[in-house]
């Protein structure tokens, strides 16, 4: 039975490492020019659209209903979200600079402990592997629009991920109290359960501290390459 860090779990994990940075070495190396980058993003996004698709599909097959083709996760929602926000707009949009950190962040989590994995049997059980290449592709979203500078941070667009935030928490709300099947079956969002069982990770600490880490990243970012650039100068003329 496939576990969370078991052999099949991290060998998994070592083939994405390799060729997610390969391929970022080979983008970062060969796209130059904004098509070209374009271009990188778009088949990234669509090849997302199509991992979360198919993994809807297999979960809804598995629970003889279509009904579970709703996407009633925090990571399901935002990888529909972030493909589709990725193909329709622009560069550095708004919406992006909520679903890129969704991206990564759910992403991230759910490759290091995606307790999904022990559901079958078998590591390649359709529902258990669409699940890991979609976050998996989410992941590697995010990074490649932080790479190409597809997307810039910006302190003056911090407030779009808590936006974001609250708007996917709502839909999960919508979804415990509007129907029955979620109700019984799934905690939709981990609204009512931690993310972990057992552990003080319920959505609101986990939220809280994703924010906090957010804003902490956004400042570093904004003033610590100001800082570095005032004391070069400030080196610079004391040697002049």
């Amino acid at each position: 039975m496939p576990q969370v860090f078991g052999w099949q779990h991290l060998t998994y994990v070592a083939v994405f490492l390799v060729l997610a940075v390969a391929s970022l070495y080979l983008i970062h190396r060969f796209c130059k020019s904004d098509f070209s980058k374009f271009i990188a993003i778009k088949v990234t996004a669509a090849i997302l659209l199509v991992f979360i698709v198919w993994n809807r599909i297999c979960i809804a097959i598995s629970n003889d209903d279509w009904f579970y083709f709703i996407p009633n996760t925090f990571c399901g929602i935002a990888s529909f979200a972030f493909a589709i926000c990725a193909l329709a707009f622009k560069k550095d949009n708004c919406t992006l600079h909520c679903m890129v950190y969704c991206g990564f962040i759910g992403g991230l989590i759910t490759i290091i402990y995606p307790d999904f994995v022990s559901q079958n049997e078998s590591f390649f059980y359709v529902n258990t592997i669409s699940g890991l290449l979609h976050h998996s592709m989410a992941l590697y979203l995010a990074v490649l629009m932080f790479m190409t500078k597809w997307i810039t941070p910006s302190l003056k667009k911090w407030k779009y991920f808590p936006l974001g935030l609250c708007i996917m928490m709502t839909y999960g709300i919508f979804l415990l109290t509007a129907f029955d099947k979620f109700e019984a079956d799934y905690d939709a969002m981990y609204i009512k359960e931690p993310l972990i069982s057992g552990t003080i990770l319920t959505w609101y600490f986990v939220g809280a501290l994703i924010l906090i880490l957010h804003l902490i990243f956004l400042l570093c970012y904004t003033y610590i390459p100001k800082y570095i650039n005032k004391q070069k100068q400030k080196k610079s003329a004391e040697n002049g």
